[in-house]
């Protein structure tokens, strides 16, 4: 029998954490079954817990990966070194492009919308602990870049509204698609130019 690799460790963990995606996303947390998310992988059950110790383990794990991966190259776009107002605009249709392209964006949003997060194993849980410091750390960095801009007495409250707005477009994008349908840069533009 071969020795695995650290590399088909990494993918085979990899490819759990997609097919779990994937299910947790279209079934949600309850209905989900190790057996599925398993044959999805193309894994064996054997695998699977070598890598987690159980469902909850799984969800909590996509949750915090996932998440982190999927907004990092949006979160890229606020730290250049661009103007304020130009990093914050090109953040927000970053984010609403994210919303309207990408796969495991909507699957992470598809899981947040399930309310799963307000199941007991979650709720004071790395799930949802994790999303909101999350969405505060977004906060702040968005306050940041608005004191920049000029906007230094209500930043917090402009930072505020713009991840509202974000939230919102992004259960909208899930539970109505085409209601996203304009292009990410002009939906950026009609909401920043009121915060801004």
């Amino acid at each position: 029998m071969a020795r695995r690799t650290p590399e088909d460790a990494a993918k085979t963990r990899d490819a759990i954490l997609d097919a779990g995606l994937r299910v947790f996303a279209e079934l949600g947390f309850a209905a989900a079954q190790l057996e599925e998310i398993a044959k999805r992988a193309g894994v064996t059950r054997g695998a699977f817990y070598h890598h987690f110790t159980n469902k909850a383990d799984l969800y909590r794990v996509i949750l915090r990966e996932r998440w982190a991966s999927v907004m990092a190259p949006v979160l890229d776009v606020l730290r250049t070194e661009a103007k304020p107002a130009t990093r914050i605009r090109s953040f927000v249709a970053a984010f609403l492009r994210s919303v309207q392209t990408d796969p495991q964006m909507q699957a992470l949003m598809q899981m947040s919308l399930s309310g799963d997060l307000s199941l007991p194993d979650f709720r004071d849980d790395t799930g949802v602990a994790h999303k909101q410091d999350a969405l505060e750390e977004l906060t702040l960095s968005l306050a940041e870049a608005l004191e920049s801009a000029g906007h230094t007495t209500d930043a917090l409250d402009r930072a505020r509204t713009i991840v509202i707005f974000l939230n919102g477009a992004a259960m909208s994008a899930t539970l109505h698609p085409a209601s996203m349908s304009a292009p990410p840069e002009r939906l950026a533009a009609l909401f920043l130019d009121g915060v801004l």
